[in-house]
């Protein structure tokens, strides 16, 4: 825990669900209530023009939602997946904060993040996938997959010298593909399975996070939690992922 922090990280949960399952169908319904205390974080702040790291002795945040997933078997080859998560998650926290150079303490300051959308993640993602399972003989199995997932609702990070009153930039929602292949060989008592995995399929540029008014991006003091006031780290592009697994 940072300095000035008290108690450990604390989590509250209450989740209640729902499931059917038969031979052809699987269901889950979910809903969750959880309040983290006393999470720590850290970064950098603009004081009077320069960028000084701050660190947060523990804030709170409520995070709340429903998910829902199932998966339908349409016949032997093919099944169809679907998978969802709605959430509303915002800090609850006003309190002090500590301002560090080379590692010490050079002031204190106060923050108001009350209802502000928690970042690090998109609260919505909605997504499917289709898969064909084939065998090519009695001894090799394979199968092909392909998976979109949809983001949305992904805010930045904020800076808690200018929290309080302030609206988090909301980064734009985007959808990516992943297509899954692979093989699995039989023997007598053992087995050698080959995977391929394509990330990103179609190669899209998206946001992976970002900082709401960063001072590397800010231009004559507009700090206007927008795209043009944001410093954002680029998502990564495609990319390809090979493994051979051996079961004995």
């Amino acid at each position: 825990t940072f300095l000035g922090g008290s108690h450990n990280e604390i989590v509250k949960a209450i989740e209640m669900g729902y499931g059917y399952r038969n031979s052809n169908l699987a269901i889950n319904l979910n809903a969750y209530y959880t309040i983290w205390q006393n999470k720590p974080q850290k970064g950098y702040a603009v004081v009077e023009g320069e960028s000084v790291e701050y660190r947060i002795p523990g804030m709170n945040a409520l995070h709340q939602g429903l998910e829902l997933d199932f998966a339908y078997k349409i016949s032997d080859a093919f099944t169809y997946e679907f998978i969802s998560s709605f959430g509303d998650w915002r800090w609850t926290s006003e309190g002090e904060y500590y301002l560090y150079e080379d590692q010490v303490i050079i002031d204190t300051a106060f923050f108001n993040a009350k209802g502000i959308p928690v970042g690090d993640a998109p609260q919505t993602q909605i997504g499917s996938s289709l898969a064909y399972y084939y065998p090519l003989s009695k001894k090799i199995d394979g199968y092909i997959k392909i998976k979109g997932m949809y983001y949305d609702r992904f805010f930045a990070d904020f800076d808690p010298s200018d929290a309080e009153g302030v609206e988090m930039w909301q980064m734009p929602a985007y959808t990516l593909f992943n297509l899954h292949l692979g093989n699995t060989f039989y023997f007598e008592k053992s087995s050698i399975s080959l995977r391929l995995n394509v990330l990103n399929l179609f190669n899209k540029k998206y946001i992976s996070d970002a900082k709401n008014n960063d001072d590397r991006a800010i231009t004559n003091n507009n700090q206007n939690s927008d795209a043009a006031s944001a410093g954002v780290f680029i998502g990564l592009g495609r990319r390809f992922m090979a493994s051979i697994e051996y079961k004995f």
